[in-house]
């Protein structure tokens, strides 16, 4: 898959991103470890921190080769790398109390673009997103034709 279908199949089945400019993105802050202790979306923030290798990408049931793709979560920032080298900077805020646990994702670019969404499932080092449109999320992975992502971290 060239670095053009990598970004437009992201582009719309997500636009990866955080939160919208007016809320703050659930970020850990080693300074406010008490807080962070309370708040299970700064701690599940903290857990996704890292860089994260896409092990495959499934569309509407097909499987896409992204070999040489990256996720990586920092600082309340998403930064999605394609196979050429690209990358895409989003915001993000996460809700590991819905059941399946969400992600909102808002682009950085266009701050006035509706915030997308996605369903994750973190087990130890591996990590599957489900990404929904505008507006909702899949109410379950692969529901709709959505995007699965599964990746690892480094």
């Amino acid at each position: 898959m060239n670095a053009l279908c990598f970004l437009a199949a992201i582009g719309f089945g997500i636009a990866l991103a955080g939160c919208s400019p007016r809320q703050e993105p659930s970020v850990p802050d080693p300074s406010t470890s008490d807080a962070a202790a309370a708040d299970p979306g700064r701690q599940e923030a903290g857990a996704l921190e890292g860089e994260w290798t896409t092990v495959s990408l499934t569309l509407a049931g097909e499987s896409v080769d992204v070999s040489g793709a990256t996720i990586t979560f920092v600082g309340g920032r998403m930064i999605m790398k394609d196979p050429a080298g690209s990358t895409t900077t989003y915001r993000y805020r996460v809700d590991p109390t819905a059941k399946p646990r969400t992600l909102e994702m808002t682009e950085t670019q266009d701050t006035n673009a509706p915030p997308r969404f996605a369903i994750y499932e973190l087990e130890g080092e591996n990590l599957r997103l489900g990404l929904g449109g505008e507006g909702k999320a899949p109410a379950e992975f692969g529901a709709d034709g959505s995007r699965v992502f599964l990746l690892h971290r480094h």
